[in-house]
């Protein structure tokens, strides 16, 4: 067959861009169907392009950069808005038309996609093109967070929440496959969008193949001095959406100071989020003279990050959404123990492979901050623990899965 894949990530993004990237190695594994890549990624990885049954067909440009900027500052003159007009369209059952205006931003596109005479496309995300483009697709779901967790404005403020549901609504009634992360949200699916169980099937993540698990001990030395690394601390590798809940973290360490307990911290990611907390977080760190104990890094590299996940205590993560989130998986790579939120999903998904934090509370993050960071033998117990939950599900077993769906796709007659 020849088989599409949009490939839209940017490295800012993190764990989104591991996935894809993820995506194209199990794809390169796969030598009985041609596949198209059509980027529109300035971070494309090179490597892929000397695969030899794929082509790849670089759409970047400035102008649609700009668009996706364009877009951002529309969404956040609706989020503050006192008119919802995307729940005024939502409602009325009008958002169709901007379905309509999407697809005559992306016609480009949509013609190149056409050209090629495609059998099936791989969306890595949900997209509106998926749909519009009506070309057979399988398409990748990876939380449904802006329905658990409607509070939090980067999910569902300024349109976000309106435009996530149209888009699900549509997946679910054309994809011929729909991946998730998990059987929570393969449940979720169903439940939500009345996805037909048949078409929803759990793809977990793994580990980024990006990380290094050696490195030499002059690279090692050049990396840490370069970065001025604490000899002990704790990391956190996260953009600063509200939801990812750095402030609650840097207020744990805050009571522990207080009781005459030093814990570093080391923050890393891009510092562009929608409604990010990073301004507020800084005001907070100086506040409490916490300069000399908090550290952010910014956007790093594989080896640099991986450098700092080997040399951690603990990864410490109390985020509010979930169920699967990729640095736990690059944690029990790398041999680190993971703190994790008691939330639904995140908790059975973690099972025994981690210390559970309730997320709400900085006195519980704490308490769970101190257990592990005073005590080598526990760290020791769950980074072990981690690396046999990793053993539960690998890369062949991540291309396996989506090799049997396009073979699926070939033996059967499907209509979109």
């Amino acid at each position: 067959m020849k088989v599409g894949v949009l490939f839209t990530a940017y490295k800012s993004q993190g764990g989104v861009y591991q996935y894809y990237v993820e995506i194209l190695h199990a794809l390169s594994k796969i030598k009985s169907h041609d596949f198209v890549i059509f980027s529109v990624s300035k971070d494309f990885p090179l490597e892929f392009k000397r695969v030899k049954n794929f082509k790849v067909i670089n759409l970047y440009s400035r102008s649609a950069n700009f668009v996706v900027m364009v877009r951002g500052v529309i969404s956040y003159f609706l989020y503050y808005s006192r008119i919802n007009v995307m729940r005024f369209f939502y409602e009325l059952h009008l958002f169709g038309l901007v379905a309509l205006l999407y697809k005559f931003t992306q016609k480009n596109l949509i013609r190149r996609l056409k050209n090629e005479n495609l059998d099936i496309m791989i969306y890595p995300t949900p997209v509106y093109l998926s749909f519009l483009a009506k070309i057979p697709f399988m398409v990748t779901v990876h939380d449904l967070e802006h329905r658990n967790r409607r509070k939090f404005k980067e999910a569902s403020g300024g349109g976000r929440w309106e435009y996530r549901e149209y888009c699900l609504h549509n997946v679910s009634k054309k994809a011929f496959r729909i991946f998730v992360d998990s059987n929570i949200n393969r449940k979720n699916m169903i439940n939500y969008y009345h996805a037909s169980a048949n078409r929803v099937t759990p793809l977990p993540y793994i580990p980024p193949s990006s990380l290094a698990m050696k490195l030499s001990k002059a690279g090692a030395g050049r990396i840490s001095k370069k970065l001025k690394l604490f000899d002990k601390y704790i990391f956190y590798p996260a953009k600063f959406w509200p939801h990812k809940n750095h402030l609650n973290l840097v207020k744990a360490l805050i009571l522990l100071k207080k009781k005459g307990i030093r814990v570093n911290l080391i923050l890393t990611g891009s510092p562009t989020a929608d409604f990010s907390t990073l301004p507020q977080l800084l005001n907070l760190i100086k506040q409490n003279k916490m300069q000399e104990q908090v550290r952010y890094l910014g956007y790093i590299n594989d080896e640099e990050l991986s450098l700092i996940y080997k040399g951690a205590s603990a990864m410490v993560m109390p985020t509010y959404f979930g169920p699967t989130n990729i640095p736990v998986y690059e944690a029990w790579k790398m041999g680190t123990p993971v703190l994790y939120s008691d939330i639904r999903g995140c908790r059975e998904f973690l099972g025994e492979a981690g210390l559970l934090i309730n997320p709400d509370k900085p006195g519980d993050i704490a308490d769970k901050i101190s257990k592990i960071y005073t005590n080598a033998t526990l760290r020791r117990k769950l980074a072990g623990k981690g690396k046999k939950k990793l053993r539960e599900w690998g890369r062949s077993d991540f291309a396996k899965t989506i090799k049997e769906t396009l073979r699926d796709f070939e033996e059967k007659e499907y209509v979109n």
